[in-house]
């Protein structure tokens, strides 16, 4: 009776342990990302590894994440590709997340801020989250992904952690000159500038946010993401 029971203790461990959430092991990625602070621009070190997603999970296909960290303010943030059985994950955000001009970090005293500038209204990811090292960091970000999981994750839905904020201005007419040159048509084609960012800089309560398309523009949003000053035209630097 007593070796039945010391198995089946064995096997319900064994069973929490696989329907885990976990790192595969080998597959971390160590490298950096840029980022705006109140130094001026840094460069934060990040982790990427592909992870294990038990299959009594929704949508149990593996994932990958990739977590920022500061070792200046202890904060991080983390990032998680939708998940599809059929295209197995592959470790490319560190390269591709904050590798495009559209995108931006963040660091601050208080919280780190991902900027998405390439939709309408853009993207915003906070995280106020903290660790002491990046390793830490790293594990924080799995069990705050296995909590979310079959809530937000693996059905592509907006975490609570996403905001959105209208960086372009509200007139169709001036948004259409900032990111159009009308111009340039080549039969039905037009060219269109894609807003990039080129600087975030902290004010007393909020982000001043520079962007360039046809000509540089400023917004500034608030410490709640809501735009305190709208775009407008900006002195070239």
């Amino acid at each position: 009776m007593k070796t039945f029971l010391a198995l089946q203790l064995l096997w319900a461990v064994c069973s929490l342990r696989a329907a885990d959430f976990s790192e595969v092991r080998g597959t971390r990625k160590i490298g950096q990302v840029p980022a705006f602070s109140q130094y001026g621009r840094v460069q934060l070190p990040a982790a990427e590894a592909l992870i294990s997603v038990p299959k009594t999970a929704a949508a149990p296909a593996n994932t990958d994440l990739m977590v920022m960290f500061d070792p200046a303010t202890g904060h991080f943030l983390w990032f998680t590709n939708n998940p599809s059985p059929k295209y197995p994950p592959s470790l490319n955000l560190i390269d591709g997340v904050i590798g495009t001009a559209w995108d931006a970090l963040y660091s601050s005293k208080d919280c780190m801020t991902f900027w998405h500038a390439n939709s309408e209204p853009a993207v915003v990811f906070t995280s106020t989250s903290s660790a002491f090292d990046l390793n830490e960091a790293f594990d924080r970000s799995l069990l705050e992904l296995k909590a979310g999981w079959d809530r937000y994750y693996s059905r592509g839905a907006e975490p609570p952690n996403l905001q959105k904020v209208a960086l372009l201005p509200l007139d169709e007419l001036e948004r259409r000159r900032f990111l159009y040159d009308d111009t340039k048509l080549v039969g039905s084609a037009v060219d269109i500038a894609i807003p990039a960012i080129d600087s975030i800089t902290q004010t007393e309560d909020g982000y001043r946010i520079r962007l360039r398309a046809r000509w540089v523009a400023e917004v500034v949003v608030g410490n709640d993401l809501k735009v305190r000053e709208p775009f407008h035209r900006a002195a070239e630097k």
